[in-house]
């Protein structure tokens, strides 16, 4: 048994949620994590809270189910996880059943690949903002481009434009000078889903790049950082990037 705070429970329940709705739960002795790539495979990530269950295994998990059955009103609750898991506090109770793993966010059997030496940290509200807007101007876009240039250090910059409606570029600040010139491709959707997810409870996050062996134009894209919750939640997204002519 283990006693958790409900709100940061919950705030790991949303960090997970980018990758679906039921999605595997790794019980390790001092954490729970969770690893695996949403239905389209182009997002990855790797979600942990630093609790002892007493619990060791895996098994699969509905995550709007945990949502459901974690008790408003309430600040903490002792959790026994099982494959009947019981939730408990004064005059609540309720059980969650473990769902076919088959039916889980699919781990890779290789694990996720890392990120290139390099960080540029930002703060995610900002970014959010930023992307919220170009989205908002650019309704029918589906991607935005980030582009950092050594030549403007300490902002990164995110773009979109049409040769109808114009352009725009809106940058936020970074307190870690950039070095190397970059322009990448993403999804709004794709990223703005776990960005959505964090930027509340995480300060900051730091934002690195895996350039494709194949094709050094093209790189995956990680957002990587920790939550300022009375237990962190440490996470890491990684994004597959759009193939499109730089405008």
């Amino acid at each position: 048994m283990v006693r958790v705070n409900c709100n940061t429970f919950r705030n790991f329940i949303k960090a997970v949620t980018p990758l679906g709705n039921e999605v595997i739960m790794d019980f390790q002795p001092d954490r729970i994590e969770v690893v695996g790539v949403d239905g389209s495979n182009a997002m990855g990530a790797i979600v942990s809270i630093g609790i002892a269950t007493g619990f060791i295994g895996k098994m699969g998990m509905s995550l709007p189910t945990i949502i459901n059955m974690l008790p408003k009103g309430i600040d903490e609750v002792d959790i026994v996880f099982d494959r009947e898991t019981v939730i408990t506090a004064p005059g609540y109770r309720s059980k969650i059943v473990a769902i076919n793993e088959l039916s889980c966010a699919r781990i890779p059997k290789d694990g996720l690949p890392g990120p290139e030496a390099g960080v540029i940290t930002v703060v995610p509200q900002q970014v959010y903002e930023r992307l919220q807007s170009l989205k908002a101007a650019f309704d029918k876009s589906q991607s935005f481009w980030i582009r950092l240039d050594p030549a403007e250090p300490l902002l990164v910059s995110f773009t979109d434009e049409d040769s109808v409606i114009g352009s725009i570029k809106s940058s936020v600040p970074t307190p870690t000078p950039i070095t190397k010139k970059g322009e990448h491709c993403y999804s709004y959707d794709l990223v703005m889903l776990p960005l959505n997810a964090v930027r509340i409870s995480a300060p900051l996050i730091d934002i690195q790049f895996r350039e494709n062996p194949k094709d050094k134009s093209i790189s995956l894209m990680f957002f990587r950082g920790a939550t300022n919750d009375p237990v962190p939640i440490v996470f890491s997204y990684m994004f597959a990037p759009r193939v499109e002519d730089s405008p």
